[in-house]
Formats: C-alpha cells, structure tokens, sequence
C-alpha cells in the first residue's frame, strides 16, 4: 500500500482563545497525497477522502509562546466536532514556550474529520516554522 496522509502546517502565529477550545487553522501544507485539507474552506480539519476510510495515525504538535506565569495552556483532538478522542493540559508555572503533543489511532469512515482544538489563558501560537504541525496517515485498511 502506498502512502496516503497529509501534513499540515501552521507559521501565522496569533492569539488563543482562553475562553473556550477553539480550532486551529492550518494554513499551509508540507504534503497532502489525496486532498484531506483544504487550504481555505476549513483549515482546521483533515477529511478522509472518498474510498479511504480505515484506521488512521493522527498527531499533532502545537507550541505557545512564554505568558505569564499563571498560564494554563491545553490542546485536544476532536472527531467531527464532537466526541474528544485525545487531550493533554499544562500550567508551565513560569513564562517559558511550551509545546504540546498528540498522537494516536482512529478508525475513520469517509467524510469523517479531525481537529486540533487549543485552549490557554495567557500565551499565543508560536510562528516559527515546524513548532505547529497536525497530520494523518492511513494505516490499515
């Protein structure tokens, strides 16, 4: 079986919700073989495409620039906006960057999507280039 999977990136930088987990738009792309992101209309989500629905590696990779030392910062990762399959929270206690990281496997269906949501209470994205990344790959069948 060939490849098939999608890397998604995200350099913009930009300021967290801290009221509530917000989805993170991934607006550029290292790859995609079979057109699981959209660049414009929701770029927060990776769909699988038709015909490849299976069990899927799904990862993500999101860093928060130093806040203040109070900062409580979260990422988790959503199924069609609904149920949360995988979250991890931290309060750094000091005004350092922290990154955060997921991964794990899915069995997805067709038109099924996936999202990184992001949560913190002081801290933005980080915008150098390979800190905020969110991909998939198919693994089985």
């Amino acid at each position: 079986m060939a490849y098939q999977g999608v890397l998604a990136t995200h350099t913009a930088g930009g300021a967290v919700n801290s009221g509530a987990y917000t989805a993170v738009p991934f607006a550029t792309e290292n790859h995609d073989t079979d057109s699981f992101h959209d660049l414009v209309t929701n770029n927060s989500r990776l769909t699988v495409p038709a015909g490849l629905g299976g069990y899927y590696k799904i990862y993500c990779n999101v860093t928060f620039t130093s806040g203040s030392s109070t900062n409580f910062i979260g990422i988790r990762i959503r199924v069609n906006g609904g149920t949360v399959y995988a979250y991890a929270e931290h309060n750094p206690g000091n005004s350092q960057n922290r990154t955060l990281s997921l991964e794990l496997v899915l069995n997805l269906s067709v038109a099924d999507y996936v999202e990184v949501e992001a949560i913190a209470t002081s801290a933005n994205f980080a915008t150098t280039a390979g800190e905020n990344f969110f991909g998939m790959y198919k693994v089985l069948a």
